[in-house]
């Protein structure tokens, strides 16, 4: 015997009610909730623009992003010779000035939890130190290993640094290390005649180096797991020329050139035969920096740009800048697809910028979304829909019918 009992469920609505009248549309309102999907899909991410620097700086810019923390550096005036490494939370007000004391001049380039590197200069005249910060100017660590003329530490992750030196009277060498200065890896591999590393993630470290063998002596996009032996040359068939800059999640990023002229950015698979173009259609030319979870970032044609593991993927967050910023680039990015990079003003200067992955907040559409999941399960065979008119935030659905068999 079928039984049906008819059941009601109202959703307060602050806004008026006038509205369109729908009955027993069951099939038809699952082909326009998936219609509406679609449409959500292509419509992209929203983003709002923070813009980092603070008042008085005349260049800044921001290379990393984690965990509600963004590092890079800002000056007073135009010259290199007063950078200092600078801390962000979210926005220019407050944020921490890590130029130690003794050091002329600083720049931060990734973050991860509490730890903040890049690097420093003591004197104008000597070469770069790599450093590492817990969060204060005081709190440095000096990584640059003895024998070397100078170093940069450029990635940081689950308490590995890497980055890249330059021996006395030898060549640049891709660096590892986890804390402290005696604590460096030498990457370089047998053979090769320079490396340098710019990104690590998931115990993945990448960079490029240079054989006598590989085509005109350009350099290749490389891997490491933590010794030189380990390394995996990512470099793509046909390119002439490649770089990996982050790697996150088994996944890494970087760029290749597929010419003299241009050059594309790359996602790679963990080998030269797993990868991705991420060149987007009608883009001469394109570079990625930063990856983690689903999200890789960079520039194409003067653009900062995000991407979600395909060409067609791309976001312009150059779109979403105020007008009278002329160029830009996203230089990291975190698993939540908040970015950060800088962006050039009319006068040439930069200005570190974060742009603030939108959450969409729960509204009348996500209900209209359930209903194929409702359909499905047999809570409702039919039910009237109130569209507001205008159309606002609000969507009351009032089911008219509870599908009720049973048998006794």
């Amino acid at each position: 015997m079928e039984r049906s009992a008819p059941h009601y469920a109202e959703k307060a609505c602050r806004n008026d009610r006038r509205g369109i009248l729908v009955q027993r549309l069951g099939p038809w309102l699952a082909a326009v909730s998936l219609v509406l999907s679609a449409a959500i899909a292509r419509a992209g991410p929203v983003y709002t623009v923070v813009d980092l620097s603070s008042a008085g700086l005349r260049l800044s810019a921001a290379g990393g992003v984690n965990r509600g923390q963004q590092v890079g550096w800002g000056s007073l005036t135009r010259t290199e010779s007063d950078q200092h490494a600078l801390l962000w939370t979210g926005s220019g007000a407050g944020s921490v000035d890590l130029n130690p004391a003794g050091f002329l001049a600083s720049a931060a380039y990734a973050a991860d939890g509490a730890q903040q590197v890049g690097l420093g200069y003591r004197a104008k005249a000597s070469g770069s130190h790599a450093l590492l910060w817990t969060g204060r100017a005081d709190s440095y660590v000096d990584l640059h290993p003895e024998g070397f003329e100078w170093s940069s530490a450029s990635g940081v992750a689950a308490g590995q640094q890497v980055g890249t030196g330059l021996r006395v009277a030898g060549r640049e060498r891709a660096l590892l290390w986890r804390g402290s200065a005696a604590s460096y890896v030498d990457l370089t591999p047998a053979g090769f005649t320079r490396t340098s590393a710019a990104g690590v993630g998931g115990g993945q470290q990448v960079g490029d180096g240079a054989h006598p063998s590989f085509q005109f002596g350009f350099g290749h996009a490389l891997l490491w797991t933590g010794s030189a032996d380990s390394y995996v040359d990512l470099h793509p068939a046909g390119m002439l020329a490649s770089t990996a800059t982050g790697a996150s999640g088994g996944r890494q990023v970087g760029f290749a050139y597929p010419n003299w002229f241009s050059y594309h950015a790359i996602l790679w698979n963990g080998s030269a035969t797993d990868y991705t173009d991420l060149n987007p259609a009608g883009y001469g030319s394109s570079m990625a920096f930063g990856i983690a979870g689903e999200f890789q970032v960079g520039f194409g044609d003067g653009h900062a740009l995000l991407w979600s593991g395909t060409a067609d993927s791309v976001v312009d967050l150059h779109s979403f800048l105020p007008p009278g910023y002329i160029g830009s680039r996203a230089t990291g990015v975190d698993a939540g697809g908040n970015v950060v990079g800088y962006a050039s003003d009319v006068t040439g200067n930069p200005h570190a910028i974060l742009w603030v992955r939108a959450v969409p907040e729960p509204s009348g559409l996500a209900l209209l979304l359930l209903v194929p999941v409702l359909l499905r399960r047999g809570i409702a065979r039919s039910f009237v829909v109130y569209v507001p008119t205008p159309a606002r935030d609000c969507l009351a659905l009032h089911f008219a019918e509870k599908a009720s068999a049973t048998k006794p």
